[in-house]
């Protein structure tokens, strides 16, 4: 891979990663206000379902207009990661902010008042646990660090796998004869 073509994958990568670190948020966001509309739900799972089709339509963008049509297996996986890595990393930030200064504990309380339901009852007993011993272990588990640390490494792993998908579908080769 030539220097140039390092620095132009990298700004990609940047500029891709803030934009899907948008759409997550605004996944997010929808999340957090299916709870009040229920609409919002469906917009939550259109915008995460987007994710592999955006970052795939942005690779070909760049692969096309800045790296003359050719991108390698490699240079596509390292714009993916980095692409992916941004916006969780983006998503991460909002997340934490969220928990720690404006969830005041409702996203607790929900957990709680599933826990305390007829179906969450028997799926907690089901594990052998008693109910009143995991509402006390939730205030430890559902701490904003562990939310946004437990949220990062899934979309980090999904990330990877979806990365190896798109860059086995958009590789494209320089021919032998332009060598």
């Amino acid at each position: 891979m030539k220097l140039e073509d390092y620095k132009i994958l990298n700004t990609y990568a940047l500029y891709d990663g803030i934009y899907l670190g948008v759409i997550w948020t605004g996944a997010f966001v929808c999340f957090l206000g299916a709870a009040y509309f229920a609409f919002l739900a469906q917009f939550n799972t259109m915008l995460i379902l987007c994710t592999p089709f955006f970052v795939a339509y942005r690779m070909r963008l760049m692969r096309d207009k800045s790296l003359e049509g050719f991108i390698s297996f490699k240079q596509g996986m390292l714009y993916c990661f980095r692409v992916y890595f941004t916006g969780a990393l983006i998503l991460g930030i909002i997340q934490y902010l969220y928990f720690k200064f404006l969830d005041n504990g409702r996203m607790l309380q929900s957990m709680i008042a599933v826990i305390q339901s007829k179906e969450g009852g028997e799926i907690i007993k089901s594990y052998g646990y008693k109910i009143e011993e995991a509402i006390s272990i939730l205030p430890q588990v559902f701490t904003p660090q562990n939310i946004v640390f437990g949220s990062f490494i899934y979309e980090m792993i999904l990330g990877f796998f979806l990365s190896i998908i798109t860059c086995l579908i958009l590789k494209r080769s320089i021919p032998k004869n332009k060598v």
